[in-house]
């Protein structure tokens, strides 16, 4: 870690102590238990204040989802770095937003009220005093996030490769979700897309940590995996297909390999299956999308060469980022000065 090579003490606390058993609740409850029991928990307060008392700290860092952490550090004034892992207008903002953003919205006031703080319900607004620092590169996101000034735009933290793409590559990869959560709508989802590549006149390797492999009908074409870091498989891949998390998605985009995404309906994935498609590095589908649907946009994708120009173009965009150093550099400009005498 870079604040650790640069000689910082640095320890994590998760919050909260006793999480939800998000796999016990049924899907439409699984959202509004994460935002009112993680995302703007008020027990966020005296964890955080616990923790302060115990070791002395000299500034945080808190995830941009942790809204009852931010206000805590608010309250309690230590210097406080915000992490936005993702692009923000993905998560809030005058912007399309994601799936529960009008419930998380109501719950933000909510908290704040309770806390004593001044009445708020836009996530952006919070993380703009909060020294925001994102973890992803401007072009991604719409021109109404790029413009908002408090955003330090660091560019993803992935894997890099050392030089630009320079040949095509030739096989398909196959990367879903690890999330445990999103097991129940990733595996008919992976069934449709391994129906749809059936056949194809590529090799396709499935990295599937998070699917129950002796369920689906596997191609004769497919290769498949468990847990594959991304970057082994991407430097020889012509197209990745994913449910669009920003981090597999990045890491992509980092290779210059073009993308098809098929998200779930959650989080910021549909936002960011939108945007990809509308810069011309991939296509999006809606979660349902048919094996058939699925075929035809893999074939245009391979066959239209625009769609791996525009990706190499986002990877050089990409590989200029600052990345972690910058992060570095601004959370220790939060660390309060030595006295002197």
């Amino acid at each position: 870690m870079e604040l650790e090579a640069r000689g910082h003490a640095v320890r994590w606390l998760t919050l909260p102590a006793n999480p939800p058993d998000l796999m016990v609740l049924p899907p439409e409850q699984r959202a509004p238990t994460v935002i009112a029991q993680v995302m703007t928990s008020r027990d966020n307060l005296d964890e955080v204040r616990t923790e302060l008392s115990r070791v002395r700290t000299d500034a945080m860092v808190v995830d941009c989802l942790l809204f009852g952490a931010l206000a805590a550090a608010r309250l309690l004034q230590i210097p406080t770095a915000c992490f936005v892992h993702t692009v923000p207008g993905g998560l809030g903002g005058p912007t399309s937003g994601f799936p529960s953003a009008a419930l998380l919205s109501t719950s933000i006031a909510a908290m704040l009220e309770s806390m004593g703080l001044p009445a708020e319900d836009e996530p952006w607004a919070l993380w703009s005093i909060a020294n925001p620092i994102v973890a992803s590169f401007r072009e991604l996101d719409l021109p109404v996030a790029r413009a908002v000034a408090e955003f330090d735009w660091i560019g993803p933290l992935i894997p890099r490769p050392s030089t630009l793409r320079v040949t095509e590559g030739a096989h398909i990869l196959v990367s879903l979700s690890t999330y445990p959560g999103f097991r129940a709508l990733e595996q008919p989802k992976a069934q449709r897309i391994l129906d749809g590549l059936s056949g194809l006149d590529r090799v396709v390797h499935l990295t599937a940590p998070n699917l129950t492999i002796e369920d689906l009908r596997i191609p004769d074409n497919v290769i498949t995996h468990g847990f594959v870091p991304h970057e082994k498989l991407l430097e020889d891949a012509a197209l990745l297909i994913t449910h669009g998390g920003h981090g597999t998605l990045c890491t992509s985009l980092a290779y210059g390999v073009p993308l098809l995404v098929i998200p779930n309906p959650a989080a910021d994935q549909p936002y960011l299956a939108d945007r990809i498609h509308a810069m011309g590095a991939g296509r999006a589908l809606g979660y349902d999308a048919e094996p058939e649907q699925i075929r035809a946009a893999v074939s245009l994708i391979l066959e239209d060469a625009s769609y791996a120009l525009t990706a190499r173009a986002l990877q050089a965009t990409i590989l200029s980022t600052p990345g972690a150093a910058r992060a570095a550099d601004r959370i220790e400009a939060l660390v309060p000065a030595p006295h002197t005498l």
